[in-house]
């Protein structure tokens, strides 16, 4: 468990963190991946804008994309695209 803990967290606030999320319901759990997932994309695209600024946002979301698919699937998508995520 500890070899994922922030090194600013003690192990007894995650384990009262996880004690927390044991108790959400199925549909709370759920609401709450889908804005961690959410969040992280939105991260993910801004650091694509801040390396590539002359970038559309089509271009931010097909370099997303190259970064979070499987190349072979990628390659099937995006033929020929020279884009850098």
């Amino acid at each position: 468990m500890e070899s994922f803990i922030p090194r600013d967290t003690s192990v007894k606030v995650v384990k009262i963190l996880f004690s927390l999320i044991k108790k959400r319901s199925a549909s709370e759990k759920l609401w709450l991946t889908t804005k961690l997932s959410d969040g992280l994309m939105a991260l993910s695209k801004q650091g694509i804008r801040n390396r590539h600024s002359d970038y559309t946002e089509r271009q931010v979301t097909e370099a997303y994309l190259k970064f979070i698919l499987e190349k072979t699937l990628y390659n099937k998508i995006f033929r020929g695209s020279k884009i850098k995520p």
